[in-house]
């Protein structure tokens, strides 16, 4: 081989030498001759060069999803992965931070008049990913198809009684019946392009990413620099596999024994990060049973080892809460009532409600002090009502655990209210308003606790006329006293979400996180090492 190559190599110099002139004039020739190609034919030269260039720099992220995602659009998102596509997909009026502010999206600006009519300012360089430019007409769309009540969206009540215009090609109006508060971050919803007939709707969005494949097996976004496959399982465990076998980049939703497994991995990092707008907590029916009296309610409060049941039930995966207002939220005070663990303030207050201790029994007169847990049996939740349970008993409080599936507690338990103590989770919205969980109008809808306490429903009332947001907060603030003192639930946790990320994925944080999609907050500055998958 050497030979040969010597042979070549000695052969090649000597024609160099003996053609040089020929070799220095052709050379410049050729430039010259490709300079003017490309200035003369450039759609001939620059696409392929593009596509080289393409090829070379673009990379590649994967992404497992136990299931797969129904239809790509946000008027009938529904599960968390739905939701997490559409938000790379589309784009709003308006984004909401983490403390519950609205950010300007697809709208450069709003202005409100009269406390009841908000104009909103649309962005004049935004094309749909077709190539069609956005305008006014497609915000109108989209909020009319809300209001159809012959489609059964997600979003169906969120617009219901209010008008919305037309003021020229980039500003509509939205006009409110009464003010409404929180109204500028509920229309942070993904808006739809109005030349795309809903029956017969492909996913075209105005978002970083557009929607390149879609298949039984997986699903593309694209964009200039990434495309991002989401791949589907059939199970979580599957899921699991795939990420060790290297067939993904990342998992979110990770429970903590596998956490704890790719802790231990150098070729992963592990994140978390709280879901501050997703609670756990135990509810109580302000309705029935002895947990009808507030002081009642107050002695569980005290009796309840949050730190325990964080620290061993769900083996430190939450961070605790002390209030219906995120601690992240403007609207977050800190002056309030803190039910830490305390046996004796809780003994006492028992004491006080006429629960007397006789044995190893509470009893007041003949009746004994009982009380029925019910909660899913999908894990933590077991795990949860049997601390619970242990500790109210040692204060002479017996107890019955009642562990349903997912449908039966929903549709027999919750919606029934035939519950006593309901240990489950609870969504809340970006904005300080909750008039739909606890305001008394609202217990055959999402109160289901009964919670039904006038100083309660004026605070929420008030809270969500008023525009200022020195006033909304000291509203929020009485909100808060008042909530506490009659404790409808007793908080206990945010759940944490764990994404677990392959090494070859540089650039990635958990910025302004709160939901599990805003895994994705800082996906522009991503970049994915071309070795292996």
């Amino acid at each position: 081989m050497s030979k040969k190559f010597r042979f070549y190599y000695w052969y090649i110099l000597s024609l160099i030498k003996r053609h040089y002139r020929l070799i220095i004039l052709i050379f410049p020739l050729i430039y010259l001759l490709w300079l003017s190609l490309q200035y003369s034919y450039p759609n001939l030269f620059l696409p392929a060069l593009a596509k080289l260039e393409r090829a070379h720099t673009h990379q590649y992220y994967y992404e497992g999803i136990v299931g797969s995602p129904g239809v790509l659009n946000p008027l009938f998102e529904k599960t968390d992965i739905e939701k997490d596509i559409n938000r790379l997909v589309y784009r709003s009026l308006v984004k909401v931070n983490s403390k519950g502010e609205p950010v300007p999206d697809l709208a450069e600006k709003y202005t409100v008049e009269d406390s009841k009519e908000y104009t909103f300012y649309l962005r004049q360089d935004v094309y749909w990913h077709d190539g069609k430019k956005f305008s006014a007409d497609d915000v109108i769309h989209t909020v009319k198809l809300t209001q159809n009540p012959s489609i059964q969206g997600s979003y169906q009540d969120i617009f219901k009684d209010i008008e919305i215009t037309k003021v020229d090609e980039y500003t509509v109006k939205f006009k409110l019946k009464e003010p409404f508060a929180p109204f500028p971050t509920t229309v942070a919803l993904g808006i739809i392009p109005k030349h795309i007939p809903l029956n017969n709707f492909k996913p075209v969005g105005t978002g970083p990413f557009r929607v390149k494949e879609t298949s039984k097996t997986h699903l593309t976004l694209s964009n200039d620099k990434l495309d991002v496959v989401f791949k589907y399982y059939p199970s979580y465990q599957m899921a699991i596999q795939a990420l060790k076998l290297g067939e993904i980049h990342g998992l979110g939703g990770v429970d903590h024994e596998e956490k704890k497994i790719f802790e231990n991995w150098p070729n992963f990092q592990v994140y978390s990060g709280p879901t501050h707008r997703r609670f756990v907590g135990i509810f109580l029916n302000t309705k029935d049973g002895p947990v009808s009296e507030r002081v009642v309610r107050q002695a569980l409060a005290y009796a309840t080892p949050t730190e325990k049941i964080i620290n061993e039930a769900i083996e430190g995966e939450g961070q605790p809460i002390y209030s219906p207002v995120s601690s992240l939220s403007w609207a977050k005070t800190e002056e309030h009532k803190k039910y830490t663990y305390n046996l004796e303030k809780s003994k006492e207050l028992l004491e006080k409600a006429g629960w007397k201790l006789e044995g190893n029994t509470r009893k007041k007169g003949d009746k004994e002090f009982t009380l029925s847990i019910s909660t899913v049996g999908i894990s933590p939740y077991p795990e949860i009502a049997k601390e619970v349970a242990a500790a109210w008993e040692s204060l002479g409080i017996k107890t019955e655990q009642r562990i349903f599936n997912t449908s039966d507690l929903k549709e027999q338990i919750v919606s029934r209210r035939q519950f006593e103590v309901l240990i489950t989770s609870q969504e809340i919205n970006p904005d300080p308003d909750q008039y739909v969980l606890w305001h008394s109008t609202q217990t055959d809808n999402a109160n289901i606790t009964a919670l039904s306490v006038p100083k309660i429903d004026k605070a929420l009332e008030d809270a969500r006329k008023t525009l200022d947001l020195s006033s909304r907060k000291e509203k929020y603030s009485d909100f808060q006293k008042y909530f506490l003192e009659e404790v409808p639930v007793i908080f206990l946790y945010l759940p944490s979400f764990n994404y677990i990320l392959s090494s070859k994925v540089k650039g990635f944080e958990l910025v302004d996180f709160t939901v599990p999609a805003d895994r994705f907050n800082s996906i522009e500055s991503w970049r994915v090492e071309k070795r292996g998958i």
